[in-house]
């Protein structure tokens, strides 16, 4: 959670050997996208990010009519029922989301190969079945096709590694 993400993966890419690979995970901006409703109530709760604190948050969102957005979206996560987890989702002091487009840029400015994502193999079908058996898994431009046709597929991360040309 760095104030400039792109400058630490700059640093990162810049100590990396040629040839050597890096596991990336960026937050999606589309995938969480259903998030804001609790995150807005997280910042107008004034909740502080102790375990105390992280409970009462709980104790809120359960108290909710079950059709509030920010109840009907977290309580469907398991991340909302371990506190740890439940830190992670929605009590970012900054969070920076990124887009698949956001993705190829820095890729191509640090001078990295993208070498793929890392996806259950349903989704890879999904993938298969649409551009076909033989399309480049690596296109990010064919994955930012795929997750306009269905916003769920990356959840809230891209997971995904990239490598340094030798």
């Amino acid at each position: 959670h760095l104030a400039d993400p792109l400058a630490g993966w700059r640093v990162l890419s810049e100590l990396l050997a040629p040839g050597g690979i890096m596991l990336m995970a960026l937050y999606s901006e589309q995938g969480r996208k259903d998030l804001a409703p609790a995150i807005d109530l997280v910042r107008m709760g004034k909740y502080g990010s102790t375990l105390m604190e992280l409970r009462r948050f709980r104790a809120d969102v359960l108290a909710l009519p079950a059709n509030h957005p920010a109840r009907s979206i977290v309580t469907t996560r398991d991340d909302f029922y371990n506190l740890s987890m439940l830190r992670d989702l929605v009590f970012h002091v900054q969070e920076h989301r990124f887009t698949i487009p956001m993705i190829a840029d820095a890729v191509r400015a640090l001078g990295l190969e993208f070498c793929g994502f890392g996806l259950a193999p349903a989704e890879r079908k999904r993938f298969h079945d649409r551009f076909g058996a033989d399309a480049d898994v690596t296109s990010l431009e064919k994955w930012h096709t795929l997750e306009r046709e269905h916003p769920e597929i990356f959840s809230a991360m891209y997971h995904f590694v990239v490598r340094k040309p030798l």
